[in-house]
């Protein structure tokens, strides 16, 4: 029973804290600029752009997986990021049904630079903690 409670307030306690941690999080876009904070792409396009960012080739029902998101939604968001020339899609030679796609290399330079933004923002938040510091906030939201 205790233990039950204990969590009880730790669960308030955090969902009262989560309001501040989104105002900081939307706070934050306007300090390092990039195509995500410039409107250039979306947050899901960029969740997609940054699973694709690997030498493989995603087929479009692993994408979907991946985003836990409908095959129509995935279909959707892709059709979106070719028309940004962010990605592109090829066929499977053997089945043309199959359908797979990887990043262009506007897509690549897109993913590089929100990553930069982001490392550099979070270089300037947490620049004023130590190395122990940083580690214990690591292994916290881990």
């Amino acid at each position: 029973m205790n233990q039950r409670l204990e969590m009880s307030r730790f669960a308030e306690e955090l969902s009262k804290t989560l309001p501040y941690i989104i105002r900081f999080s939307q706070s934050l876009s306007g300090i390092e600029p990039d195509p995500l904070t410039e409107g250039k792409i979306t947050l899901p396009q960029y969740i997609s752009l940054d699973l694709l960012d690997s030498d493989k080739l995603f087929k479009m029902k692993d994408i979907a997986g991946q985003l836990r998101i409908s095959l129509p939604a995935v279909s959707g968001l892709i059709d979106r990021l070719v028309r940004l020339k962010m990605v592109k899609r090829s066929y499977d030679p053997d089945d043309r049904r199959v359908i797979y796609v990887s990043l262009t290399e506007q897509g690549k330079e897109t993913v590089d630079k929100v990553r930069s933004a982001r490392r550099k923002i979070i270089t300037r938040i947490f620049s004023n903690l130590n190395s122990q510091e940083r580690e214990t906030y690591l292994t916290l939201i881990r």
